[in-house]
């Protein structure tokens, strides 16, 4: 479905469907991988989902990942065993520089700029994680950092999940998020030079960036085009985090309550992506199922980051039975029977450019 006419949130325009299941989506938001009967397929949804490259699958990775021009797709398999895959059916293969152990749930993304994968991740020696920074092309490394010196009162860091942003364009800039329990274990950013990772927010204390953030913890990030980190927290507030400059605290630009309906079972969990000068965050929907509380996304709830004031709230298109929706980048995917519907969100400022 696509809304009736053009609103400030701009729309959510269906794209088509494809055979498959969801298996990986470029942050961008433009690209999605399909897995179906052993291969994966990327498409490019800006183009009617022409596929783009197409390579096997015979055994599932750990982590996927699309790259931002949609001709390389990353796949670090359960042997440590990273690889590669190229638009001409090439795959170059590497084998991690660490020691053997079994990743407990990674996160693995190319830089905007494709020039570098980043892998976090655990390898089964470190109870805090440990970030990898590889040459997207040659697969050698260039930098690493052990996560477990900086969190080593949270140890549940990484069993809990890392969550990484990249910045958008041709950045070069990422951002790491973690919680353990109620608390915000880890918060910080990184720009990548000549191969090093240059840090704020980590070498000293892992929250630091997270002061100021008013919820208990973080639940989803992004880095803007003006490169402020943004945080949505979880009692509802977003937050823009001045990272550059050292000592200086979350500012809070809004609270989701705003667009929400009166409800207690609705609210905005994230994931959240920029354009431009908005954000758009996921809301979800808690419903009862077979005697338990599930979420079910059903809007994008749209914010204008420099006024602070909520341009509206668009509807998802509704599942149907038995689907899956997975929303990342802007990209809806719902996938059921061996078929994936596709939809994108579409900013105003997109729907003005053509």
């Amino acid at each position: 479905m696509s809304t009736a006419s053009p609103s400030p949130a701009g729309r959510i325009v269906e794209v088509g469907v494809a055979a498959g299941r969801v298996a990986a989506m470029d942050p961008a938001g433009r690209f999605v991988a399909l897995e179906d009967r052993g291969r994966l397929t990327v498409h490019d949804s800006h183009r009617g989902l022409t596929a783009v490259m197409s390579c096997p699958y015979r055994v599932p990775g750990e982590a996927l990942a699309v790259g931002p021009d949609g001709t390389g797709l990353a796949v670090l398999r359960t042997d440590l065993t990273i690889e590669v895959h190229g638009p001409d059916g090439q795959a170059r293969r590497s084998a991690l520089p660490v020691a053997t152990g079994r990743p407990i749930r990674p996160s693995l993304r190319f830089t905007a700029d494709g020039a570098c994968l980043v892998l976090v991740g655990n390898t089964g020696q470190e109870a805090g994680g440990r970030l990898l920074l590889l040459d997207a092309v040659t697969l050698e490394p260039m930098d690493n950092v052990a996560l477990e010196t900086r969190v080593t009162a949270q140890p549940a860091v990484v069993d809990e999940g890392v969550e990484i942003a990249i910045g958008p364009g041709a950045s070069t800039t990422i951002a790491l998020a973690a919680c353990s329990g109620d608390d915000t274990a880890l918060l910080a950013v990184a720009r990548t030079t000549d191969g090093v990772l240059r840090w704020h927010g980590l070498d000293t204390d892992p929250a630091a960036l997270a002061e100021g953030v008013p919820g208990e913890r973080v639940m989803a990030i992004a880095l803007s085009d003006t490169a402020d980190l943004v945080v949505l927290d979880s009692d509802g507030f977003v937050s823009t985090v001045p990272w550059r400059t050292p000592g200086t605290s979350a500012r809070i630009v809004a609270h989701s309550g705003e667009p929400l309906p009166d409800d207690d079972t609705w609210a905005c969990n994230g994931p959240i992506f920029t354009r431009g000068r908005l954000l758009a965050a996921v809301v979800e929907r808690e419903y009862l199922a077979g005697g338990r509380y599930e979420w079910e996304a059903t809007g994008l709830a749209v914010l204008d980051l420099r006024t602070g004031r909520w341009r509206g709230l668009l509807e998802l298109p509704p599942p149907q039975r038995g689907e899956r929706t997975v929303v990342e980048g802007g990209l809806i995917c719902r996938s059921a029977g061996g078929r994936t519907h596709i939809a994108r969100w579409v900013s105003p400022a997109d729907t003005a450019s053509g």
